[in-house]
């Protein structure tokens, strides 16, 4: 009884929270033109998290010193490309608008038919077909809404390197075991696990990657939980490599700290966390610190 009590007022606690942070940080910030690289930053959103991928952007920004050439917002179907060009018109460099039905059009007229048919049926097929269409025209940095940046991720070495393919490591295993056992790939249960919450990518990786058509179609006739998470950790596995966690953060080990603010002990050189799962109040709290209170924006 104790500690379903105990529970409940760590429940309310956060929520009380989450509501106050998220409020405090409902800013337009008022910010100019940098210098930009060679790579587009791309994310794929509902339209309930608008307020998430604007903080995230406004991190972004204040983080980098020099900004991606373009940034890329890709709507699931819940937004147009005026609710989103009224939003998002703070930003300071090139920004564009695509629906993920003309991805999906892109694809299945190009003879990527499964690709397609996952993007229809499923969100992680969407985001992955978000992916794949933006890196057939350069280098691309994905990352999801719920992505602080604390220190620029990308910058001209990253962009003149052999690297492939990029992305981060997991708290825990969380894959398509439908997928897995398919593919006689159960050895990725055995490994570091993989999350994709942010990737980086250098290369076409249908033409790359061996494996990559035959997890897609497999997901087009049968898509699972996390398809497109085990579908890197596949690629990882095969053509591509990870950040360490002292760079980009997944972790959920902090989730039950206190008000007080735990971005003190984050590591001196981490670059960016993913707020995962129930950590949406800690997001709210680490931006507002970090980016709104005792910041003239």
């Amino acid at each position: 009884m104790k500690i379903e009590k105990r529970a409940q007022i760590l429940r309310v606690y956060k929520k009380t929270f989450l509501n106050y942070f998220r409020n405090k940080a409902q800013i337009t910030p008022d910010i100019s033109l940098k210098g930009t690289l060679d790579f587009k930053y791309v994310t794929i959103l509902n339209k309930r998290s608008f307020p998430l991928l604007k903080a995230s952007l406004v991190s972004l920004y204040y983080s980098s010193k020099e900004l991606p050439a373009e940034l890329v917002i890709v709507s699931d179907g819940t937004f147009s490309e005026i609710e989103f060009s009224e939003y998002f018109n703070f930003w300071p460099c090139k920004i564009s608008y695509q629906h993920w039905s003309d991805i999906r059009d892109y694809f299945a007229n190009n003879g990527e038919l499964d690709l397609a048919q996952w993007a229809t049926k499923q969100i992680w097929g969407k985001k992955m077909a978000a992916i794949l269409y933006n890196s057939l025209f350069g280098s691309v940095l994905y990352a999801d809404s719920d992505v602080l940046w604390f220190d620029q991720l990308i910058d001209k070495s990253t962009l003149s390197s052999q690297v492939t393919l990029r992305t981060t490591i997991d708290n825990s295993i969380n894959y398509d075991q439908d997928l897995i056992q398919h593919l006689n790939a159960d050895y990725l249960n055995n490994l570091v696990p993989i999350n994709c919450g942010v990737v980086f990518i250098k290369e076409n990786l249908l033409k790359r990657s061996a494996i990559l058509k035959e997890a897609i179609k497999f997901e087009a006739c049968q898509p699972g939980n996390f398809s497109e998470q085990t579908i890197f950790a596949l690629l990882v596995h095969e053509i591509g490599s990870l950040y360490p966690l002292a760079t980009v953060e997944s972790s959920i080990s902090d989730s039950l700290w206190p008000i007080l603010p735990n971005y003190k002990n984050y590591p001196g050189g981490l670059k960016a966390r993913h707020y995962l799962w129930a950590l949406k109040w800690m997001f709210w709290r680490d931006y507002y610190f970090l980016f709104v209170k005792n910041r003239d924006i």
